[in-house]
């Protein structure tokens, strides 16, 4: 269950938890979420950026951001950046909710970027083409042409983002509230 569980903004007095956060991602493999320099946390500031995290009995168990995706255009967002989850939501979900960030960070990050006056939103997965140290990076990617499938997302291009190529997906908030919150939106 979800008891127990705080979502918020990432601060500053969260930061020495962070970097416990960091140290157990190392030891999972999970080599961007291996310390600040790699969560681009200096980067991740607004109006160009912002952190999110799940804590559960007020220790950071997931952690994403969402930022400016100039790629695409000026009012699209990246979302999901870096999301990594130390836990899973228990039971199964075609629709991918059992992921603590798809969970819980997608709402109010876009509803934060609203505020910024983003219009687009995407989420980007590494293709089958380099490495994937974890393993996890390329079971997203699939999970996401599931997705598609389901009207959830939209492969709109594929892009080399820094030395890596990418899937980027747009989102249908409306479709991703609807499946959500079990209501058509």
């Amino acid at each position: 269950m979800d008891y127990g569980i705080t979502v918020d903004i990432l601060n500053r007095k969260e930061y020495p938890q962070l970097k416990e956060f960091c140290k157990v991602c190392a030891t999972k493999g999970y080599r961007n979420n291996t310390d600040f320099g790699r969560l681009k946390l200096k980067k991740m500031v607004p109006p160009y950026g912002q952190y999110w995290v799940v804590k559960r009995d007020n220790k950071i168990i997931c952690l994403s951001g969402c930022h400016e995706f100039p790629e695409i255009d000026d009012t699209s967002y990246r979302i999901l950046f870096r999301a990594v989850g130390l836990e899973t939501r228990t039971g199964l979900s075609r629709y991918h909710f059992n992921s603590l960030p798809f969970y819980w960070h997608v709402r109010p990050q876009v509803e934060w970027i609203k505020k910024q006056g983003g219009e687009r939103f995407f989420i980007t997965t590494q293709t089958d083409e380099g490495s994937d140290v974890s393993g996890k990076m390329f079971r997203m990617d699939k999970v996401m042409h599931l997705l598609e499938k389901q009207g959830i997302l939209k492969l709109e291009t594929i892009l080399k983002i820094g030395y890596t190529k990418e899937h980027v997906w747009e989102l249908n908030y409306n479709e991703y509230l609807s499946k959500r919150f079990n209501k058509y939106v």
